[in-house]
C-alpha cells in the first residue's frame, strides 16, 4: 500500500517508496535483484544520477510524487 516510482535502464534498477528503504539493482551483476546497493557508498553516485533523472521524468509528465531526498 506505499506510493512508489522507479526507473529502469539496461543496467539499472532504482526504486524509491514511501516511508520504505529505496532500492537499487545492478541487473548486470544482480539480475534476480538479490542484493540492495541502494545504502551502498559505492553507488552513490548512481543513486544519485537516478534520483534526479526519476525526478525530472515526474516534472516532466506532471506527476504529484513528492522524492525525499
Amino acid at each position: 500500500g506505499h506510493a512508489w516510482r522507479g526507473l529502469r535502464t539496461r543496467r539499472w534498477k532504482y526504486v524509491v517508496l514511501d516511508g520504505q528503504p529505496w532500492m537499487l539493482f545492478d541487473l548486470a551483476e544482480d539480475p534476480f535483484e538479490m542484493n540492495n546497493l541502494a545504502a551502498s557508498h559505492a553507488h552513490a553516485g548512481v543513486r544519485r544520477e537516478l534520483h534526479e533523472t526519476l525526478k525530472r521524468r515526474a516534472i516532466e509528465t506532471h506527476d504529484s510524487y513528492e522524492f525525499a531526498e
